[in-house]
């Protein structure tokens, strides 16, 4: 599964073999968390697949904070893929821009410039 998008690494490899030995197969909670464990070492396409498996409910609980905390991280880390879902469903359907604004409007973080709590420097969720 191999291309130009994603650098030959050992990390790629394993991606490969939890889709093949484990998705592929319907062991979804078993691929999950071989993806998870990669991801928690900050590789961009197991976060962009974590991400994917928290926002379906696929092998894991739905959780959309933990969907949002991995494919913000991945696409921060360049992965195109993640950077496509982060658009597509949480700032253009309004989920997470319209909170901001609504918080901002209440007054809980404060004017642009300062310190505040945003979805951006906020700890990773608990597991």
């Amino acid at each position: 599964m191999a291309s130009n998008y994603h650098k030959p690494c050992a990390e790629l490899d394993e991606c490969d073999r939890l889709i093949e030995e484990y998705f592929l197969k319907g062991q979804y909670a078993e691929c999950f968390k071989g993806h998870l464990r990669l991801a928690k070492k900050e590789y961009p396409l197991a976060e962009c697949q974590t991400g994917y498996f928290y926002h379906e409910g696929i092998g894991v609980e739905k959780d959309m904070k933990k969907s949002f905390f991995y494919t913000e991280r991945a696409a921060r880390h360049g992965d195109r893929d993640a950077q496509f879902n982060l658009a597509n469903w949480f700032y253009e359907p309004g989920v997470i821009v319209e909170k901001i604004w609504q918080r901002r409007l209440r007054g809980i973080e404060g004017p642009p410039g300062k310190a505040r709590a945003t979805p951006w420097n906020t700890a990773m969720p608990a597991e």
